[in-house]
């Protein structure tokens, strides 16, 4: 649970986001791999790791400049 939305906008970002919503952030790649053998070890099925060490912020994106946009990322809250 790392950002809220309001309940009007849930379909369209569950969409948006689709899979990515189900990636597991960790702090650093060393804890995800040591995760990932754990996971290994017991046959428990595949996760995605988004180390927090290894993202590295885009430039913002260009919205069209239209009444009819929303950017998403406005409707997210999130610390």
């Amino acid at each position: 649970e790392l950002f809220d939305v309001d309940e009007k906008f849930f379909t369209a970002v569950e969409t948006a986001a689709a899979n990515q919503l189900f990636h597991v952030v960790v702090d650093t790649d060393e804890t995800a791999a040591r995760m990932l053998k754990e996971l290994q070890q017991a046959n428990a099925g595949r996760v995605t790791f988004m180390p927090l060490n290894r993202l590295r912020p885009q430039d913002g994106p260009q919205y069209p400049d239209s009444e009819d946009v929303i950017p998403m990322v406005k409707k997210l809250k999130f610390e």
